[in-house]
């Protein structure tokens, strides 16, 4: 599986990248077919984003994201839609 991790409005830290890392190998476990997790994360006046595109082996995608006013928030936000996703 190939992971991309992109930042917007800051310099991506060691310590988000190492999250988004993680979540990634979640996803893996998840779902041994996904071969590419693009994650973009971007820190803005008011709030954090991070969007996450999954492309998988037949060709389909899943597209999630979140926003709070904190990356802790925003991740736990993002895993939470990630699995209801992955529920349906």
């Amino acid at each position: 599986m190939q992971t991309q991790i992109s930042a917007r409005g800051f310099d991506l830290s060691e310590e988000l990248r190492s999250r988004s890392q993680a979540v990634a190998l979640v996803l893996a476990e998840r779902d041994p077919d996904i071969r590419i997790v693009k994650f973009v994360l971007e820190e803005r006046e008011l709030d954090r984003a991070i969007g996450v595109v999954l492309a998988f082996g037949d060709g389909g995608t899943l597209v999630r994201h979140a926003q709070a006013n904190d990356w802790d928030r925003a991740f736990l936000e993002l895993e939470r839609r990630l699995e209801r996703a992955f529920e349906e």
